[in-house]
Formats: structure tokens, sequence, C-alpha cells
């Protein structure tokens, strides 16, 4: 249907009342003292009412003669008409949803993708952690900042096909938690826990693939000693220095190239020690006043990363990250050669 057509249809409705009817081969028409100016085919679901998806054309000399009276709809009102001619246009879906973002689309990359935002206080947004999960799937969904105590129950938290694994402050600051996809296996590493550091571990299992370590931390503003703790977690836990290590968090310590200071000379030592590479460059948090890079992501082996970057979220204030690992392809129709060596002689 044109907009001529609609136009039409519009001034019908102010003339006179007009109605439409389903017959038994699942048409619409529509006409207004016994003249029908239309029909349409294609049933779409709309609540407890069906409507026709594709107006097809305009014909004088349908007959009205097989009307379905059991599906016989009265248009009233202007506003009800008028919904009903959008849907009749034929390209307008009746439930159309928001439109894919387009920066989500880095997570069609094949690949186990990890995601880290600062929430500032998780409960009221649990429902856009609930639509970041949705959109990108990831295996894994860092957050820091989640001001949750023990009043919290993890139910009101429940994210479909999530487990959460959380470590709470208080509800006015701090705390981290991790939501991970229920279809992977993965251990707490509980023995990687400080009492002065805010933070979680978690050893992920894959196919196919060692199992390597995936932490979030949050390091407060005002915490000097963050990067000794942190180093101390490393120094009394001797396999951490040898296995796979993701560690993403707010570390509140600016790594862009104009800021220099104590803080960023102990992440640099830090990262030095343990063999760590810092992956994110664009800022993160973007005030009226100052740009910062804060939120990072920590990675002791860069080949396995296929690639990394800021999402402009509106959560908080500040940006989400990502961070994408690349999997094991298995091979298909190859055979495996063992060689035995005889002990007779």
């Amino acid at each position: 249907m044109n907009w001529l057509q609609l136009l039409l249809l519009v001034f019908l409705q102010a003339i006179c009342i007009c109605n439409y009817y389903t017959d038994g081969k699942d048409k619409l028409a529509v006409y207004s003292d016994n003249q029908i100016f239309g029909q349409s085919t294609v049933p779409v679901p709309y609540g407890h009412l069906i409507f026709y998806e594709k107006f097809v054309t305009f014909n004088n000399d349908l007959s009205t003669q097989s009307k379905n009276y059991s599906t016989f709809y009265h248009a009233r009102s202007v506003s009800k008409w008028l919904k009903i001619c959008i849907l009749l246009c034929g390209d307008v879906h009746p439930c159309p949803g928001p439109d894919a973002d387009p920066q989500y689309r880095c997570f069609d990359k094949r690949g186990i993708h990890f995601i880290h935002v600062n929430a500032r206080s998780l409960l009221p947004h649990k429902h856009d952690i609930r639509l970041l999960a949705n959109q990108t799937h990831a295996a894994c969904i860092s957050i820091s900042e989640t001001w949750l105590d023990n009043s919290i129950f993890d139910t009101e938290l429940h994210i479909p096909n999530y487990n959460l694994f959380r470590r709470d402050r208080n509800r006015q600051g701090g705390g981290v938690c991790l939501y991970i996809r229920s279809d992977l296996a993965f251990n707490p590493r509980d023995d990687l826990l400080c009492d002065d550091l805010e933070a979680l571990w978690i050893e992920l299992l894959l196919p196919m693939t060692k199992p390597f370590i995936i932490g979030t931390v949050y390091r407060p503003p005002k915490q000097t000693d963050f990067y000794t703790t942190l180093e101390n977690v490393f120094l009394n836990n001797h396999g951490l220095n040898h296995s796979e290590t993701y560690i993403l968090g707010d570390f509140n310590t600016d790594v862009s190239l104009c800021s220099t200071g104590v803080l960023q000379s102990s992440l640099k030592s830090f990262m030095h020690m343990s063999n760590f590479k810092q992956l994110i460059q664009d800022f993160t948090r973007i005030s009226n006043t100052s740009s910062s890079v804060i939120d990072l992501i920590l990675v002791s082996d860069c080949d396995k990363v296929v690639q990394s970057g800021v999402l402009k979220t509106s959560l908080s204030d500040h940006f989400a990250i990502y961070c994408t690992r690349k999997i094991s392809r298995p091979s298909i129709g190859t055979h495996n050669t063992v060689k035995l060596r005889s002990l007779k002689n």
C-alpha cells in the first residue's frame, strides 16, 4: 500500500465506520457501506487479534458474501484504525523490537568472548546486563563496583543461561562479580583470594584446551598498595606464572599516553614481572573535563587474543571493554598414529 492509498483509507474513516473481516481463505478485506476497497493476505497474530502483513490490491468487484463473522472486528476509533492501516502497509512489523547495535557485530567473530563493565551498582542495572548478555553471548561478564551485600539474593541478579559468582563489599561501593555462561565448566579459585584485594578468580575449562585463569578486579581510588598485593598473589601461587591468565577490571590507573605517575609505574612493574600485556587503548571513561583509560584487560599471551576493544554503553559513566580468545578448531578426517615398541626381545 502506498501513501496515497493510506490517505484514502484514512479519509474513508472520517466519513464512515470502516470494518475489516477475514474470510475462509485467510484474507482480510477493508470495506465501508458494503463497498470493498482492498484485501490482504498472510496472517500476523498480534495479541488476541489477527492482522495481515501485506495489502494486495484495490478491487471494487470483490464479493462480500463469504464473511466469517467469528473473526469480524470493527474499527470504531481513529487511533485503532490508523494502527490497522499501518499494519496493512506490509513493511511494518507489529512487534519490531530494537535494531541490533552495529558495535556488537564483533561478537559474531569465532572465539570465546570476555567482557568487563563498571556498573556502579549492579542491582538497578541488572536489566542492562541481561541485555548485554543477550546481545553478546559472552562466555564471562566481569563486573566491578557491584555495590551489593548479603541482603541481595542471587535470584534478584539472575541472568538466564549464566551462573553468578560474586564477592561483595557493601551497598555504598566496591564489590566484584562474574557471570559465567552455564554451558561452560569452571572451578572457583578460592586459593587466590586475598582480604586486601577486591578480586575474584576462576579456572575456565574448555575442550581441547589447557585450563586458564579469569580474574576480575577493582582497585579503589585510595588503595595505594593494590599492585603490591596483586603481585604477592602471583608470587605465592607459582602455577599462575605458567598459566594462561586474563585479568579484567577497573584498575583506576590511567594508562593513556599523557598519564605518568606512581600508579602507572607500579602497574608496569607488575606487568613486567608477570609477563602481562595490556590490550585496551581507547578511552573507557569520558567526562566533561577529562578522558581516561582506566578499565583494562591484562593477558599473559597476546597471540591467543583475536580482538579487543571498547563498547560505548550507557550503563554507567564507564564504557564496557571486551576481548576474544581464539578457540581450537577440531580436526576432521585426520588419523592419529601410535608407535609401539615390541618388548619381546
